[in-house]
């Protein structure tokens, strides 16, 4: 037999656990916004930092091989950015990408994520 007590209280005990799941996802999305804001925030600096060094050589090492470039991770102010192929005039790359490298046609020069470079 049902308790009439247990049926009347049922809808308050979920509402109460819906405003608290409400105010966990409220916070976790506030939480998202925030570290997203964060992150945008951190690339504009790097890239403002960097303005006036396009051109400059440093080194890094290669973080992403792409069939369009290298991503690369400047050592010292930690930037991240991408060596596009059109600007590696040295020789033709190509993108092989079950090995996910650069394999350069002349020179047999190879890059591969962990690659240091200059």
């Amino acid at each position: 037999m049902l308790d009439i007590r247990y049926l009347r209280e049922q809808p308050d005990i979920a509402k109460s656990r819906l405003a608290s799941r409400n105010a966990d996802y409220s916070e976790t999305i506030n939480t998202i916004l925030a570290i997203d804001a964060e992150r945008e925030l951190v690339q504009w600096k790097k890239a403002r930092f960097m303005a006036d060094k396009v051109g400059d050589e440093f080194d890094g090492y290669v973080t992403g091989v792409s069939a369009y470039g290298l991503f690369v991770e400047i050592i010292e102010p930690f930037v991240e950015g991408l060596v596009h192929l059109a600007t590696m005039g040295d020789d033709e790359y190509r993108f092989i990408e079950s090995a996910h490298v650069l394999h350069g046609v002349r020179s047999r020069r190879v890059y591969r994520l962990g690659d240091r470079v200059r």
